[in-house]
């Protein structure tokens, strides 16, 4: 495929925009995820989610960074953003787990590189309880779920272990922005 005609499309735009022309190039109209209109999320209504959310993500973020090899700056314990949420890529255990918090099912899902697969829903629970069957996912997928529960740089860490934090699912995309992605 050659870039050739859209170079050539590009050149002659910039040189009717210097000789002080408008020239509009008729581009069909198609949606796309940089068009579309987003529902609103105010963080508000939105916060108990939010922060369930920070905490669940800090757990895996952990075993991530147990399982890991070190890279600068901790870069190999980020996230990624996948088309339906959060996605960790392969962590180095077992046959090779991915972990990806999806968003759209409201679930976390577990895959491993000799085919298992293993979720957990996305809903209310505690901390403590979240991290207890995310260990069992990562037991499931053949991994050791080995790595320092205790979270960092909380004042204090206790209230939140065994106390509920709310998830709301978050709201679907429009109907129209489906059909397109």
């Amino acid at each position: 495929m050659s870039l050739a005609p859209a170079m050539a499309q590009c050149h002659a735009e910039r040189c009717w925009h210097r000789m002080g022309r408008s020239r509009s190039i008729a581009r069909p109209k198609k949606e796309t995820v940089v068009n579309m209109v987003w529902p609103e999320i105010p963080l508000g209504a939105w916060q108990e989610t939010y922060s369930a959310l920070h905490l669940y993500t800090q757990v895996v973020g952990k075993y991530r960074l147990a399982r890991t090899p070190w890279t600068n700056h901790s870069w190999h314990a980020t996230f990624y953003i996948n088309a339906r949420g959060l996605t960790t890529s392969l962590i180095p255990d077992a046959a090779g787990i991915e972990i990806i918090f999806d968003l759209i099912s409201h679930a976390v899902i577990g895959k491993a590189g000799d085919g298992r697969r293993a979720e957990i829903a996305l809903e209310p629970i505690s901390v403590a309880d979240f991290h207890a069957r995310f260990c069992r996912l990562i037991s499931q997928l053949g991994g050791k779920p080995e790595f320092d529960g205790r979270p960092n740089e909380v004042p204090d860490p206790r209230s939140r272990s065994s106390t509920t934090v709310k998830f709301a699912p978050m709201m679907h995309r429009p109907s129209s922005a489906s059909s397109t992605l």
